[in-house]
C-alpha cells in the first residue's frame, strides 16, 4: 500500500509538469502565429507595392562607385529596349527622355567613352544613331555641319576634320578652340611633340638618337620610317639609305626606348624621319622631321623616297608602295657592300635593290603634283594627274619618286630607267 501510494505521488508530480510545458508552450505558439501573421502581411505588402510601380521607368543609375562605361552602358540598354515595333531613334529617344538626359549631362565625362566605341568601327545601328545623337548634342557649336550616311561616317568624317585642324596649328590652340572635340584625338599631340624633342642629330659624334614615346593611345600603333642620303667620294654621286627596317616592318619600337643611329656627317646630304599613328583601320595621321648633316631639324617639312608603286586606292586616295633603292655602278662602296658584281649586275649602269618587301601606304594629297616621262623631251616631264599616273602604271611598272609633307605624298615623279 506505501508502495503504491508513493508511485501514485511520483505520477501527479510528473502529470503537473507536463501539464505546465503544456501550458508554456500553448503561449509560445500564439506568440509565434502572431510573428508569422505580421511577417506575412508585410510580405503581402511588399509585393502589391511591386506590382504597382511595373509599369514605371527604372530609377536612372546614379551610383558614383559604378564606372562611367558602365552606366552609360546601362543606360542606353534601357534607351533601346522600347519600342521595339519602331524603327526611327528619336522614338526610342523620346521614350527614354530621362537615361538620354542622364548621358548628356555626362558632357565632357561621356564623350570619351562613346568616341571608344566609334573606333571599333561598324556603328550603323540604333545603337550608333543614339550615340551619334547624343555626341552631336554634347559637342554643341564644335560639331561639324555634315550629312552624315551612317553614325560611323560621321564620326570618321569628325575624326578626321580635327586630325586636319592639328595638322594645321598647335595642339594647344585645338585644345583651347574645340575642349571636346579635341578628346578625340587620343593623346596625338603629346606623342608628335615628344618624339620631336627626343629627336637629336650630333654631327660631332656623327649620331643620330630618338625615344619612343612612352604612351601611344589604346588602338593605335606607333610607325617609324628612317631613312636619307649619304653622299659618296666627291658629293657627286650618293645613294638612299633607311634604318630600323625589323622595327618598322612589324612594328616592334619599345615604348620609352632611345635608338641610336652612326651617321657621318661628313658624308650626310639629308635624313627624314616619318612618323606618326596608325589605327586600326590602317589611317595614318604622319607628320615628317627633315634633319640636316649641322644637327638642325625641323617638322613638317618635305622629303622624299624612291619606290615602286603597287596600287592606287583612288575612293580613299590611298598609294601603296614599295620603297626601293638605286645603286650605281660607279658606287664602289655601296656595290660592295651589297655582294654585287660590277660586270654583271649593271647591265645599264644601274642596279635596282630591294632589301624588303614590306608595303607602305600614304594618303595623297587633293593638289597632287604627277610627273611622268616625257619620250619626246626627257629632260622635260608631262604634268599630268592621279588618272595619268594609273593609265601610266598599267602599261609597265616603273620606279617613282614620292614627295611627302606632313604625312602626304605631294609630289609623284616617274624614274626613268635607260
Amino acid at each position: 500500500m506505501g508502495v503504491l501510494q508513493a508511485t501514485m505521488s511520483e505520477e501527479k508530480v510528473t502529470l503537473k509538469d507536463r501539464l505546465l510545458a503544456i501550458m508554456k508552450y500553448s503561449k509560445k505558439s500564439r506568440v509565434m502565429v502572431l510573428m508569422s501573421i505580421v511577417l506575412l502581411f508585410a510580405v503581402i505588402s511588399g509585393a502589391v507595392m511591386l506590382g504597382g510601380c511595373s509599369g514605371k521607368t527604372n530609377p536612372v543609375v546614379t551610383n558614383t562607385e559604378i564606372s562611367t562605361s558602365t552606366k552609360i552602358d546601362d543606360l542606353l540598354s534601357r534607351i533601346m529596349s522600347s519600342p521595339k515595333e519602331s524603327s526611327n531613334p528619336k522614338d526610342y529617344i523620346n521614350a527614354h527622355q530621362e537615361e538620354y538626359d542622364a548621358i548628356i549631362k555626362m558632357d565632357l565625362e561621356a564623350l570619351p567613352y562613346l568616341f571608344s566605341e566609334f573606333e571599333k568601327g561598324g556603328q550603323t545601328g540604333l545603337n550608333g544613331y543614339i550615340m551619334e545623337s547624343l555626341c552631336r548634342n554634347i559637342l554643341g557649336s564644335e560639331d561639324i555641319k555634315y550629312l552624315s550616311a551612317d553614325p560611323q561616317d560621321w564620326y570618321d568624317t569628325y575624326k578626321a576634320h580635327m586630325h586636319s585642324m592639328l595638322e594645321k596649328n598647335t595642339y594647344d590652340f585645338v585644345k583651347k578652340s574645340y575642349p571636346k572635340g579635341s578628346i578625340v584625338l587620343n593623346g596625338m599631340d603629346l606623342n608628335k611633340e615628344n618624339f620631336y624633342k627626343s629627336v637629336n642629330y650630333d654631327p660631332g659624334k656623327d649620331l643620330l638618337s630618338f625615344t619612343i614615346p612612352k604612351t601611344i593611345p589604346e588602338g593605335y600603333k606607333f610607325y617609324l620610317h628612317v631613312s636619307g642620303r649619304m653622299f659618296m667620294g666627291d658629293k657627286s654621286n650618293g645613294m638612299s639609305f633607311h634604318a630600323f627596317d625589323e622595327e618598322n616592318q612589324n612594328y616592334s619600337w619599345v615604348n620609352g626606348k632611345t635608338y641610336t643611329y652612326s651617321l657621318k656627317s661628313e658624308n650626310l646630304d639629308e635624313c627624314m624621319l616619318v612618323f606618326g599613328l596608325i589605327d586600326k583601320n590602317n589611317q595614318e595621321l604622319l607628320y615628317t622631321i627633315h634633319i640636316s648633316p649641322d644637327g638642325t631639324k625641323s617638322i613638317d617639312n618635305t622629303g622624299q623616297l624612291l619606290c615602286f608603286i603597287k596600287v592606287y586606292d583612288e575612293k580613299i586616295r590611298m598609294l601603296t608602295f614599295d620603297e626601293i633603292e638605286w645603286v650605281v655602278k660607279t658606287d664602289t662602296k655601296r656595290v660592295n657592300e651589297l655582294g654585287l658584281d660590277a660586270e654583271l649586275d649593271f647591265p645599264n649602269g644601274y642596279y635596282i635593290h630591294n632589301e624588303s618587301v614590306q608595303e607602305n601606304s600614304l594618303k595623297v594629297s587633293d593638289d597632287v603634283k604627277v610627273y611622268i616621262i616625257n619620250w619626246s623631251d626627257l629632260a622635260n616631264p608631262l604634268l599630268t594627274d592621279v588618272n595619268g599616273l594609273t593609265k601610266r602604271m598599267a602599261e609597265y611598272p616603273a620606279p617613282y619618286h614620292l614627295t611627302i609633307k606632313d604625312g602626304l605624298i605631294v609630289e609623284i615623279l616617274e624614274q626613268y630607267r635607260p
